[in-house]
């Protein structure tokens, strides 16, 4: 019964002290700071992000990507230039593809673990490859409006050339008309 008794007390003492035994210690929970998510560099964070950033509608876009630019302004750390090429990529709303590419040609030889730097390869020519094809429909569409231009030009050409045919064929079917009626009035003179 006297253990009893002492295994009682010794359970509430442990109880009282909230169980403060050195090998039952937890970590002190610190509210995390929602901004240390960004400096992270794990691909499972970059994944996590890419997928959080192609939902959301452009208004969060900018307002993601405002922030990210302040962050970047303060401590351009890699795990924040990561999340920013990473937003970059997903849409207009935060820049574009080739300032996406940019960002992650400057990142890449910081990239020093073998998956990351795999990850900026990978991203750096998906990207290279997107923005050569916006190079190319972007020259397609140049030509296209080049070549409208010239139509429309050769249409207005071609419309003032009738309107001075039409006018000359006036003038000429005046002309006849006055030679018509001068012969009416001078029957002699057309003999």
């Amino acid at each position: 019964m006297k253990s009893l008794g002492v295994g009682v007390l010794l359970g509430g003492c442990l109880a009282l002290a909230g169980c403060n035994l050195p090998w039952l210690k937890r970590p002190p929970e610190s509210p995390q700071n929602p901004d240390s998510r960004y400096q992270q560099t794990g691909l499972d964070r970059l994944v996590a992000f890419g997928g959080e950033t192609a939902a959301m509608d452009d208004a969060a876009r900018q307002a993601a990507c405002r922030h990210l630019h302040d962050l970047a302004a303060v401590a351009p750390s890699l795990g924040l230039r990561l999340h920013l090429a990473t937003l970059q990529s997903v849409g207009d709303a935060c820049g574009s593809v080739a300032a996406a590419l940019a960002t992650l040609r400057e990142i890449k030889p910081e990239a020093k673990d073998e998956p990351l730097r795999s990850w900026v390869l990978y991203q750096e020519q998906v990207l290279s490859r997107l923005d050569r094809e916006n190079d190319q429909r972007r020259e397609i569409e140049l030509k296209v409006k080049q070549a409208m231009d010239r139509a429309q030009r050769s249409q207005r050409e071609a419309k003032t050339r009738e309107n001075q045919l039409k006018t000359l064929q006036d003038k000429l079917d005046a002309l006849k008309s006055i030679e018509q009626d001068q012969d009416r009035v001078n029957p002699q003179r057309g003999q």
